[in-house]
């Protein structure tokens, strides 16, 4: 079976190690973003001035619907780290995106991740949209490399 196919961006898990009691509550994202690394090279002001690249990781955006039964360590885990400024970093957490055979066919792991924001969406009597959580991930370092 030839297996060179583009991969889709709606088939995909993520895992949290270092987080007790994780399980599907805290895999079920609708969405992930900002997965961005860039480097900034700053303006030299005299000739001999050292240029030094500084690396910039976005923050990654975790979004999805809230349920009523859900009991979150993920959501726990964040809270504890904002509302303390507490340090306690996870040691990785792994996006995989998964091939039609739900195998992974990409896999990307954030290294040294810290709490960096939460959110949940608007309150509104008016509307019929389903209340939404959006947590926000710092991380030092990021590998992508092909899992097939």
């Amino acid at each position: 079976m030839d297996r060179d196919h583009t991969m889709p961006a709606f088939h995909f898990r993520i895992l949290f190690k270092g987080l007790n009691n994780t399980g599907d509550d805290d895999s079920g994202f609708q969405s992930i973003s900002g997965l961005k690394i860039s480097t900034i090279i700053p303006v030299a002001f005299e000739l001999g001035d050292a240029i030094k690249e500084t690396t910039l990781f976005n923050p990654v955006v975790l979004r999805r619907a809230i349920r009523s039964t859900q009991r979150s360590p993920l959501r726990e885990w964040v809270l504890r780290c904002l509302n303390h400024s507490s340090k306690e970093p996870l040691p990785e957490v792994l996006i995989e995106i998964l091939n039609e055979e739900h195998e992974p066919g990409l896999a990307i792991r954030l290294i040294d991740v810290t709490a960096a924001g939460w959110q949940l969406s608007e309150l509104d009597a008016l509307s019929s949209k389903l209340l939404m959580e959006e947590i926000s991930l710092h991380y030092t370092s990021i590998e992508v490399k092909n899992s097939l």
